[in-house]
């Protein structure tokens, strides 16, 4: 299954039986998951939710992260989609502080895997803030929330399609925009350089947490 509409079908949770449930991070077959991708449990626990839902009969259990709208991306081995309206996940460090650094994903997946790599490397990420795109149809509203940054770094894939969007994202100003995928370009995108990274660093890999199913 891999369904990127699953909001869009027609009345996918016809009761309240059928409903998604919502907790904090638990189970087993959703750490298996991270542990294929290599990213932090620890992290993924505090920027994430765990849906699971009636779809088509079956049980899914699900990786979740809220959008602006309301809605939630959701990700596990099997789907990639959205429940409820599809937006951009915006992250940010605090709402009091000001800061003038944002850094600019495809999915919430590349967003966890910078984690999960700062992390292992110690750094502060204290002083940027966080906008996930979830849908390259999301570019033009992700525009006017990036217009207040000095400072944009853009880790979209080291392809045609990441070009495209680094492109649109220079409409702002060339000198307040940066290509980061110049910091992984053996292996194409984030999630890809997260695997690499954790290859060759193995006292590094991220701790698998206890859980239930």
């Amino acid at each position: 299954m891999n369904d990127n509409n699953l909001d869009k079908k027609k009345k996918p949770f016809e009761n309240d039986s059928k409903a998604p449930k919502i907790r904090l991070l638990s189970s087993m077959v959703l750490f298996e998951f991270l542990k294929k991708k290599r990213i932090s449990v620890t992290i993924a626990k505090r920027m994430c939710k765990e849906f699971s839902f009636i779809y088509n009969e079956n049980k899914h259990i699900v990786l979740a992260i809220a959008n602006v709208s309301g809605g939630y991306e959701i990700r596990n081995d099997s789907i990639s989609g959205c429940i409820g309206p599809k937006d951009i996940s915006y992250i940010r460090n605090s709402k009091n502080e000001i800061v003038t650094t944002c850094c600019v994903f495809d999915d919430f997946i590349d967003y966890l895997s910078y984690l999960t790599i700062s992390n292992s490397k110690l750094i502060n990420l204290r002083k940027q803030d966080y906008l996930i795109l979830n849908s390259t149809e999301q570019l033009d509203f992700a525009i006017d929330i990036l217009s207040k940054y000095n400072c944009i770094y853009c880790y979209f894939n080291d392809d045609k399609g990441g070009s495209t969007k680094h492109r649109f994202v220079l409409k702002l100003r060339s000198s307040k925009v940066n290509d980061a995928s110049i910091y992984y370009r053996d292996t194409k995108s984030l999630r890809d350089n997260l695997n690499m990274y954790m290859h060759h660093y193995p006292n590094e890999q991220p701790k698998r947490g206890r859980g239930r199913r």
